[in-house]
């Protein structure tokens, strides 16, 4: 199911109370409120310098981060410098006072089994970092640095405002960016929203005397302040000791006495309103956006009035706008929430995913959004409803599943800014106050006179150009008689509602059972059910999360799902249109933490149901009779049709780099059908193909299931045998052989062309190994680890080749391969490869002369993030769920993985490498010129290579493949 705008989503959405955030600056903070389910301890704290610590200690992670937040963004760039505040987080990587190499605490982190990043949004700069739990001082130690001593070292400067110009050129066809530089064209051009954010070389150019370096020291030295900045540190250490290292490291940053920005001009362009703006993409999209500015709720956290509206716009059941929507052919989907909000003002939007049909309607399906509005205003204010969703909110703080310790502290230094220190955690999901003058007072501004549109179209008659990304688009007056229609009427008046209109029943499927069952007959593994007769079924009782909540989820494989690109477009319809027929009925048990996906794989279809338990069999039965009883109409079917040729071709749309990948796949996986050729047979379906085919895939089948978590053996008997007798009348015999991976030749050099439509060029190389034995898959994935950064430094730093680097480990159906992925707007893919080249040629000196000492650590930490524990049951459940589908019935992948990752010595990796890239390499390269002037000349010459011309013949001509299990 795709996200949905929902009580709990709109919690997540909303905000925060800046003049209570403030009194946080007491030497004593409250206790922080948390889950009666939460083990880990926290303190917060405020140290001398004004700096906010939240300090999380968490005695069973193996892995520790931290994340530091600064209250500055793109927001605060200086007129005539877009993106600076972007380029100071690039520049902030490379090198402090106290630790000058450029790539030492890249290095430094990902040598020790961990990852940074670090982002740029209109008001925050956030940096962040994972590292195995026992290396955490040390991490801090070269992190706190940054906001003390950055260097700033002029000899990046060029190099990396050419990373970030690379990053502006890679995202230059990105639809969301897109989007979003067209929306500018509404804002308020006296707001800083209205600007460019992510930078350029022409923005960021010296002139008129002033370099960029010294631009971004002065943005540094007023910005980069302790007192606008909140820190979050996760670790296994004791709070103690974990106050000791903060105190120790953090408090040196300097306190500049800065305030975090506030933009009180109006952010939507007051000379505009009611005004429709129409955007061409560059994808097949149809899309309408109604946006209505409106005051900042930021202190209204507690009641949290926009995430109750959200909740009854975005509703997806029986009788809600999005259902009646469907139902006429105009739309295939609706989100409703918080577009844009700081602590003066925001806008809410509601945007719908429109059909052909749906663009030529957008008056009339205005006029319904606004009966809907005015439906809600006066019925749907009501004290049952908002208690519902207080319940819900309840329940999901009560049992609020991890995340990894990177996401954990990047999201509570950003929670620190919104919430006081005590509500940190709870501030998210708190709906303790039933205002129902505050809803009204928010639903006012939701009004035909106070809305933009933006429609996406690539029919759109247009005026413009956008600067920065060349987006098409037209301003003009929404027709006085569509706002009159919107209002009821010529004089405004109300007109009768549509009375397919209705407002959401109370919700069936909130659990009643809220506490876990006792462990009961729990065992180490799933084992499997021989009681229930033609199902392989496999079951887990694991009480070790402590909630009420389990997954159920079984495959149905069928020799009719595939075989053909028809009979996958046939199976890829059925699901599609079997999701929709469950939407009304799904999507209040989504809302109540009880989800389901239903999806297509490579020899059938897969549903995973997960969440709290008590309800799965009544989501199961919902889910069954919809399967076993599908409803299809011609319209239905046109839709969907209109809706997959859409995806489908927006796929030649996509970056080089992705597109490369899907090539890679394309020539190395078998069967596969490419979207062109599922594009081909897609037309050709009528309803009774489609009827025909659901009858037939589902005559001869094979089931798997897993049963994991909070459900006991008789439980799931019992949903084992409600799937049993719903395929009673199927022949459950079926055996569908699984995909398989072309062996490439030994000492074979493939080449693959692409003529992809961007400016960037781009190359894949691929280096395939020779089995999927566990010892290979280990110096496989060793290796690439060895590689990243160095690599990522030389490409991307020191040759300013791109931003789009990387060198993974990369397994196709468990065939490891070592994928190098280069994008760029300046190198052709013949000097992207000779640099590849010369860093193979400087790697194989880099291990010969690599201490033993550090490569044991690089092993080290890459065996910690193999074992990383799991966080949420739904982790351990897709994880066991992977094994079963390999036959991996031990559920001892990981340890086997390690076990041989502990055995590989420095002379077996760099003989490994020797074979791999040297002396029988298996290597396919895909690679894409761009459509920049010249480009062509720096292609690769295929004279060295076997060019693949002709994908049917490489398929057909394969001599061999790596069987499907090890």
């Amino acid at each position: 199911m795709r996200k949905k705008t929902a009580v709990l989503l709109g919690l997540a959405l909303s905000l925060s109370l800046a003049a209570v955030v403030a009194t946080a600056a007491a030497a004593e903070v409250s206790a922080i409120d948390k889950s009666p389910l939460d083990s880990k301890e926290y303190r917060a704290l405020v140290l001398e310098n004004g700096l906010k610590v939240l300090l999380v200690s968490d005695r069973e992670s193996d892995k520790s981060a931290a994340s530091l937040d600064v209250h500055v963004g793109s927001g605060s760039d200086p007129v005539g410098w877009q993106g600076l505040a972007h380029f100071l987080e690039h520049m902030l990587f490379l090198g402090t006072e106290k630790y000058p190499e450029a790539g030492e605490y890249k290095r430094f982190i990902e040598d020790h089994g961990g990852d940074s990043n670090a982002y740029t949004s209109f008001a925050h700069t956030n940096y962040y970092f994972d590292i195995s739990a026992a290396h955490l001082r040390s991490a801090l130690e070269r992190f706190s640095r940054f906001f003390i001593d950055p260097t700033f070292d002029e000899t990046f400067v060029a190099r990396e405002r050419a990373v970030v110009h690379s990053e502006y050129q890679a995202g230059y066809r990105d639809e969301s960016r897109r989007l979003w530089a067209a929306r500018r064209q509404m804002i308020n051009p006296d707001h800083p929203g209205s600007r460019f954010s992510v930078g350029s070389e022409h923005t960021l150019r010296d002139r008129d005397g002033v370099g960029v370096r010294q631009k971004l020291l002065e943005f540094h030295e007023r910005h980069y302040s302790a007192d606008i900045m909140t820190l979050a540190v996760v670790g296994r250490e004791p709070l103690d000791q974990l106050e000791r290292w903060v105190t120790e490291l953090f408090a040196a940053i300097p306190d500049r006495d800065a305030q975090a920005e506030r933009y009180r001009q109006p952010y939507m362009n007051p000379q505009l309103p009611p005004s429709r703006l129409d955007v061409v993409p560059k994808q097949d999209r149809l899309q309408v956006g109604f946006l209505f500015p409106l005051p900042t709720t930021e202190p209204h956290y507690r009641t949290k009035p926009l995430g109750y509206i959200a909740n009854l716009l975005g509703h997806e059941g029986e009788g809600s706008l999005l259902a009646l929507l469907r139902s006429l052919g105009w739309a295939e989907g609706l989100v409703a929430g918080v577009g844009y909000m700081d602590a003066v003002q925001g806008v809410f939007d509601v945007s719908i995913q429109l059909t052909e049909s749906g663009l030529r309607h957008i008056d009339e399906i205005g006029a319904l959004l606004f009966q809907y509005i005015d439906l809600v205003r006066g019925e749907g204010v009501e004290f049952w409803r908002y208690d519902e969703a207080r319940q819900l909110a309840e329940i999901s703080f009560r049992f609020a599943e991890e995340h990894g310790a990177a996401t954990t502290a990047r999201r509570l230094a950003a929670s620190l800014h919104r919430y006081p220190s005590q509500a940190v955690l709870r501030g998210p999901y708190m709906m303790e106050d039933y205002r129902p003058d505050l809803i009204r007072d928010v639903l006012d501004y939701l009004a035909p006179d106070n809305v933009w549109l933006q429609v996406v179209s690539r029919d759109a008659e247009t005026t413009g150009r956008t600067p920065f990304y060349d987006v098409d688009f037209a301003v003009s007056p929404i027709a006085q008689s569509t706002i009159d229609l919107w209002r009821g009427g010529e004089q405004g008046e109300q007109s009768e509602r549509d009375g397919r209109l209705t407002l959401p029943a109370a919700n069936p499927f909130i659990p009643e059972r809220l506490t876990a069952q006792p462990p009961g007959e729990a065992s180490p593994i799933p084992r499997r059910l021989e009681t229930v007769a033609g199902v392989n079924a496999w079951h887990r009782r694991d009480a070790q999360f402590g909630t009420p909540r389990a997954a159920f989820y079984f495959s149905v494989q069928s020799p009719r799902a595939g075989g053909s690109a028809r009979n996958l477009v046939l199976t890829e319809l059925f699901v599609r249109l079997v999701n929709q027929q469950l939407e009304t009925i799904a999507y209040p048990a989504y809302l109540a933490g009880l989800r389901h996906q239903l999806y297509r794989h490579s020899r059938g279809f897969s549903v995973r149901i997960s969440g709290y338990a008590d309800k799965q069999p009544a989501l199961l039965e919902a889910l069954l009779a919809a399967l076993l009883a599908p409803r299809f109409d011609a319209e239905q079917l046109a839709l969907a049709k209109a809706e997959l040729a859409r995806q489908w071709h927006n796929v030649s749309l996509q970056s080089p780099s992705s597109q490369s990948v899907r090539e890679l796949y394309r020539l190395l996986v078998h069967p596969h059908w490419s979207e062109p050729q599922r594009l081909a047979v897609l037309d050709q379906i009528e309803v009774g193909h489609l009827r025909a085919h659901a009858a037939r895939l589902l005559e001869k089948v094979s089931l798997t299931t897993l049963s994991h978590g909070d459900v006991t053996q008789s439980r799931a008997i019992a949903m084992n045998e409600m799937l049993a007798a719903a395929f009673a009348d199927s022949d459950m015999t079926a055996e569908v052989a699984p995909p398989r991976t072309r062996m490439l030749g030994d000492h074979t050099a493939h080449l693959r062309s692409l003529d992809v439509e961007h400016g960037d060029s781009a190359l894949l190389a691929y280096f395939q190994g020779g089995g999927k034995s566990e010892l290979e898959r280990a110096k496989m994935a060793l290796l690439a680890r060895l590689m990243e950064s160095p690599f990522f430094f030389r490409l991307r730093t020191t040759e300013r080749v791109g931003y789009l680097v990387h060198v993974v480990s990369w397994e196709i159906l468990q065939v490891p391969g070592l994928l190098f992925s280069v994008q760029s707007p300046t190198h052709g893919p013949a000097r992207i490869e000779r640099l590849i080249d010369e860093f193979l040629g400087e790697f194989r000196q880099r291990i010969q002369q690599m201490d033993d000492p550090d490569f044991a650590q690089v092993k080290q930490g890459l065996m910690d993030r193999i074992l990383t524990r799991d966080k949420r049951l739904t982790d351990r459940t897709d994880r066991y769920w992977r094994e079963i589908d390999v036959r991996e019935f031990n559920f001892d992948s990981r340890q086997r993985l390690v076990a041989s990752l502990d055995s590989i010595g420095r002379n077996d990796i760099l003989d490994y490498f020797r074979q791999l890239t040297e002396e029988r390499p298996r290597k396919l390269l895909v690679q894409s010129p761009g459509r920049r002037p010249q480009a062509a000349d720096g292609q690769i010459d295929d004279k060295r290579y076997v060019a693949v011309d002709n994908i049917a013949a490489f398929r057909q001509n394969a001599s061999s493949f790596f069987p499907p299990y090890r």
